[in-house]
């Protein structure tokens, strides 16, 4: 096994969060072509980058304490 195979795998994951103002949405629509949030996330995925936003928020979900959760973890911040 080539010993440069594993190096991809043991990556550390790199945290990105994404904070828009919601006039910006259709940046992150995969639908639009100005998808600028699905494109940075499907190109970065391999480099073992994930992004967040509101999205993954639920109804019942404490918005603040998840929000400042993901900030925290977080190594960018895409404003």
């Amino acid at each position: 096994m080539d010993a440069t195979a594993n190096t991809d795998t043991c990556k550390e994951l790199i945290r990105v969060f994404v904070s828009y103002a919601r006039e910006d949405k259709r940046w992150l629509n995969p639908d639009d072509r100005h998808n600028l949030i699905p494109f940075l996330m499907e190109s970065m995925k391999r480099q073992n980058v994930v992004f967040w936003y509101d999205k993954e928020l639920r109804p019942g979900d404490e918005f603040k304490s998840n929000i400042e959760a993901e900030i925290d973890r977080s190594q960018i911040a895409l404003l």
